[in-house]
């Protein structure tokens, strides 16, 4: 039997970071209404992976292989400092839209953000940024964006490590859960029960 999981591959920016864009979140969901994604932590997305394996939330051969292969290409990476200035949003058709806090994107980072996408073998320039409100109707973003639009948020973090997420698809009450900690600049790997990393 197969089963099917999600990874989500993300940088995450701390504790801080994570309680300011929740009060976001919330102030979102109190003027326009509720939303997907509402009370999801902060993060920055790089991609989500799916995956089949014939034990239940073990990634496959294939799939644990690419997890070694980029633990040690990521151990060259430095540990680099993200910087948050402003909003931004992104449109999804003429009905919706996300609001997100952007990632300053200067030319070094840039490069720092594309040597990434190059290890995990993206195929694309990932825009990093932390999502607020997801996907929201045009008719809620309106209200929202003006708001937003009036707020000079800026704040840093300190990017030490890739966190990849997992999430049982076969299970439609199914959350991301921590899964394993891809560290940059030789730091030590934390594994849970995978194990998946020895050598990391």
């Amino acid at each position: 039997m197969a089963y099917s999981a999600d990874y989500l591959l993300q940088l995450s920016p701390g504790e801080e970071i994570e309680k300011q864009i929740k009060l976001y979140k919330l102030s979102c969901a109190k003027h326009a209404g509720k939303f997907r994604g509402m009370y999801s932590q902060a993060h920055v997305s790089f991609a989500v992976i799916g995956d089949k394996s014939d034990i239940h939330l073990q990634p496959s051969h294939r799939l644990g292989i690419y997890f070694e292969n980029i633990s040690r290409s990521l151990k060259n990476i430095e540990s680099y400092e993200l910087r948050i200035k402003g909003f931004n949003f992104f449109t999804h058709g003429p009905k919706f839209r996300t609001i997100y806090a952007a990632i300053e994107l200067n030319e070094e980072t840039r490069k720092w953000v594309n040597k990434i996408d190059t290890i995990l073998n993206l195929n694309r320039n990932t825009t990093p940024h932390i999502t607020i409100a997801k996907n929201v109707p045009v008719e809620a973003f309106n209200i929202l964006w003006p708001f937003f639009q009036k707020m000079n948020y800026q704040d840093s973090f300190i990017a030490k490590e890739l966190t990849i997420l997992q999430k049982d698809t076969g299970n439609s009450y199914s959350i991301y859960r921590p899964f394993i900690e891809i560290p940059f600049n030789n730091r030590q790997a934390e594994t849970g029960d995978n194990n998946l990393l020895k050598t990391a």
